[in-house]
């Protein structure tokens, strides 16, 4: 069952863009006017003209300009339901806030992408919602790695090699077409939505020869987060604590005063190095608080 949030999304953009369609011919009457396509969609003459809304509105447009016939409600119909398919695979699997951090990632990238190739490349617009489309088809491909299908004469074929070559073909009809904009904007919603599956779920992807490189990257990420981490298992619970204040008395309860002997007790026996940075930091905070409270 698909979820009432994505249904909003899917029935909001075909709303949107069939709306778009049918006013579109009044625009064309108006040759000064500013159409939605400058508006809405992303262009290095909008971006350098303070359209920075554009590097999150392009995904609003299908394709605008084209009128609506039985071709334009296929395309948009059948790029929906996929979307709304893997949209609501990782939403169940993951989490509705998931879902929103990599919609709004790979749109955001994808869009920078996108901007970058205009400024180097070619100046045109740039607009649709295939980068997201590819950003959820790689991250889905890391929630179920065994998955297979069943196609055409019972030929089973396993999920992770048709997002494989329906990448890949995408890709591939980009730069055969001379599409370069739309190429580097598509790859980097797919590095997007890689990253973010891997480092975010901390999961493997289910492509055997990049195991050796997840492994070493997914080690690396620990490292570097165990650097900012409280080695002190009593100065660690605290930290989970929010600071409190009687109102009544308006003393301060004894957290703060927990926090700050066990930070003495720390230095007492391994020295005051032995604080970590943000230990060190909220120390002083603390012990600045209390010395201001017992002056009052």
């Amino acid at each position: 069952m698909t979820p009432k949030f994505i249904l909003k999304i899917v029935f909001t953009l075909l709303g949107f863009n069939i709306f778009l369609a049918l006013i579109d011919p009044v625009f064309s009457f108006l040759p000064t006017a500013t159409t939605w396509t400058k508006l809405l969609s992303l262009s290095h003459w909008g971006i350098t003209h303070g359209f920075i809304w554009q590097l999150i509105t392009y995904p609003l447009l299908y394709s605008p300009g084209q009128p609506v016939d039985f071709l334009f409600l296929l395309s948009i119909g059948l790029n929906l339901f996929f979307f709304a398919r893997i949209a609501s695979i990782i939403y169940y699997a993951k989490s509705k806030k998931q879902l929103i951090i990599l919609i709004i990632g790979a749109t955001l990238a994808a869009g920078i992408a996108a901007t970058i190739s205009q400024n180097i490349l070619i100046n045109g617009y740039f607009y649709g919602f295939t980068p997201i489309l590819h950003a959820l088809f790689i991250a889905s491909a890391f929630l179920y790695p065994r998955a297979s299908t069943i196609l055409l004469f019972n030929l089973q074929i396993k999920i992770k090699n048709i997002i494989a070559v329906i990448l890949v073909a995408s890709l591939i009809t980009d730069l055969s077409n001379s599409l370069y904009t739309i190429f580097y904007a598509n790859i980097t919603s797919i590095l997007f939505g890689y990253f973010f599956a891997l480092l975010s779920w901390k999961s493997h992807s289910p492509y055997i020869s990049l195991m050796g490189f997840e492994t070493s990257l997914l080690k690396l990420t620990d490292q570097l987060r165990s650097l900012f981490k409280k080695k002190d298992s009593s100065l660690s619970s605290y930290a989970r604590k929010a600071r409190r204040y009687d109102f009544k008395t308006g003393d301060l309860i004894l957290e703060d005063e927990d926090f700050v002997n066990a930070c003495l007790s720390k230095i007492s026996e391994n020295g005051y190095k032995s604080l970590t940075f943000f230990q060190k930091i909220k120390l002083r905070r603390v012990s600045r608080r209390i010395k201001k409270e017992q002056r009052d």
